[in-house]
Formats: structure tokens, sequence, C-alpha cells
């Protein structure tokens, strides 16, 4: 699967496609660790984590930032919440990742910031209303999909 999502990407690109980074890093990462989980006849605990650890490992070597990676793979596996038994497994990974990405020569894209706007009340008033809207619009995602899973897992039970 990983060559497929590779070779897919570059297909992409040079019919000048647009697909992100981070998508193609994140399935890389965690079709190497699928296989490695079936070469390995891993059971469906140790799996989960090899697949967090597959992913962080594949978003950090995309954007040079194992602690980013890290995270983004604990939460990748179950929405809304974190699995702290992958968190070891999951940051080596990353540092790994990032290691064998920067050993090969290639390098991130750094981004400078060229000034700080002034911090007055009203900026930390829009910046506290858009943490709750956007805090909310993510609990209400979360939920929905747990709900319509749901839903869906019954309608198409009756069916079939």
């Amino acid at each position: 699967m990983a060559v497929l999502v590779f070779l897919g990407t570059v297909v992409t690109h040079l019919f000048g496609g647009s697909a992100g980074r981070e998508g193609t890093g994140v399935q890389i990462g965690a079709s190497i660790a699928e296989g490695v989980s079936r070469v390995l006849k891993l059971d469906k605990f140790d799996t989960k984590i090899i697949l967090v650890s597959g992913i962080g490992s594949g978003f950090a070597s995309v954007f040079g930032t194992p602690l980013a990676g890290t995270l983004f793979g604990l939460e990748m596996n179950s929405i809304g919440t974190i699995n702290y038994h992958a968190l070891i497994s999951c940051f080596t990974a990353s540092m790994v990742g990032n290691m064998v990405t920067t050993s090969l020569g290639i390098h991130h894209s750094h981004y400078k910031i060229l000034g700080i706007p002034e911090v007055n009340y009203i900026i930390l008033i829009k910046i506290v209303v858009c943490a709750v809207i956007f805090g909310l619009t993510s609990r209400l995602f979360s939920r929905s999909i747990g709900i319509l899973k749901s839903f869906l897992g019954k309608k198409l039970r009756a069916q079939f």
C-alpha cells in the first residue's frame, strides 16, 4: 500500500493535482506499520500501538516535528481520546522518522515570523471566542462521527 500511496502522490503532482504532504506521510507510515504488524503477527492491541507509531513517524518525517508527530499519531487512532499506551513507541518512531529524513539530506521548510502583532483586550476576546467556537465545533464533529457510525451500523446490519 505504501508504494501505491507514493506513486499516486507523484502522479497527482505530475498532472498538476494538489495533494497535501501530511496525508501521504501518514498513509505511508501507517502502511509500513501495518505490514510490520502482519509480518510479526501482532495481536490487536499491539497492532494499534504500531499503527499509531507509524502515523506519528510519517507525520514527523514530513514536517520535521517529532513532538507534533507524536501527538498527531496518538490522537489519530481514536477521535477525542489519546492512547497513552503508545506514547513511548510513538515518540521513538517520530524521532527516528525525523532523523532518517534529515540523514537523507532532506530539508524542511522554515518560516520566519516577521513581527508579532500587538496584544490588546480586543484581540484576547477574539481569541477566546474563536477558541470556544473551535472547541465546540470539534466536539460536535467527534460526537457526530460516533452517532453516524452507530446509525449506519444499525442500518447496514438491517439491510444485510
